[in-house]
């Protein structure tokens, strides 16, 4: 997908996707704790001492990792996206438009150890933390990084770019970037419907979610949110949809004629303690056709599961 072909607006909704990993509610403690598959916590120690010892709260093989810690005795919060693109060219350019985005709000500082236009940039805005945002590419592979904590810690984050290398060094394994294609919860036959006239991209971001989009606007985000019950999640559905039980599913809510936002289509699953959270964004308000079949694929999914 060149520049000239990018439809406007798709750079600025797969952002807005990519960013929302850090917006996901936490899961309760699971019983065996997550695992970054690039980045172990003693590594993480070793690159990030002040923020020490940190623990995983959402890991996965490739895709999208989150770590707690802690600098005297305030929350440190550090996460890691990667993301696939279709050519190295094409992860150029996107790490050109972050610059040219976040460039016009805040002051831009190169880092060319994370490629020809890495990057890092400064968020300020509350006047007791600080929010260090880092985005980068090599080959294929975007790399957008964040660590959120005390003011102090701008200090202390020489090892940030440590940490963006390796998460960037995914370009380099042929094997994690084939299975960073598959998606457990998405059927591509399906997905390619939902998301036509375009290059079909899907990515998995850690365990529990996934992005398919067709690069002219439409996108479809799938996720898990682990211990989190259909009436737990019952609180976290978006109040300006109209929700109604899924004609076709069993423990399931969807979402139509969303007043804010995006047009688009939403669709809860419960599989027992979890809840699969399907998302349609196809550029305009979804079809009947669509919504039926979004809701096959979750049907396939939950039956899998």
């Amino acid at each position: 997908m060149s520049r000239s072909t990018m439809k406007p607006g798709y750079f600025h909704l797969m952002l807005s996707a990519i960013l929302s990993l850090a917006a996901l509610p936490l899961a309760a403690p699971a019983q065996e704790a997550p695992v970054c598959g690039w980045m172990s916590n003693a590594r993480l120690d070793e690159l990030m001492p002040a923020g020490a010892p940190w623990r995983t709260e959402n890991g996965g093989q490739s895709g999208s990792c989150m770590f707690l810690g802690a600098h005297d005795g305030n929350l440190l919060m550090l996460n890691v996206t990667q993301m696939l693109q279709g050519s190295a060219s094409e992860a150029t350019q996107f790490v050109r438009d972050v610059r040219t985005s976040m460039g016009a709000t805040y002051p831009i500082q190169s880092l060319p150890m994370l490629g020809k236009e890495g990057l890092v940039y400064r968020d300020e805005s509350d006047p007791d933390r600080i929010n260090l945002n880092y985005t980068g590419h090599d080959g294929k592979v975007v790399a957008m990084g964040s660590i959120t904590g005390p003011r102090a810690i701008a200090d202390h984050v020489q090892g940030m770019t440590s940490i963006m290398q390796a998460a960037l060094a995914l370009a380099e394994d042929r094997k994690a970037m084939k299975a960073a294609r598959v998606c457990p919860f998405v059927d591509d036959k399906l997905a390619k419907k939902l998301l036509p006239g375009g290059k079909y991209e899907i990515q998995r971001y850690g365990d529990d979610m996934c992005i398919a989009h067709n690069g002219k606007g439409a996108v479809l985000t799938v996720s898990r949110m682990v211990d989190m019950d259909m009436a737990y999640t019952a609180d976290l559905r978006s109040e300006d949809c109209n929700w109604a039980p899924a004609p076709n599913l069993a423990d399931a809510f969807l979402a139509t004629a969303c007043k804010e936002g995006n047009p688009r289509a939403e669709l809860h699953v419960g599989l027992g303690p979890d809840t699969l959270n399907y998302s349609l964004t196809p550029g305009r308000a979804p079809t009947a056709a669509e919504v039926a079949i979004l809701q096959e694929m979750a049907g396939r999914a939950s039956a899998v599961e």
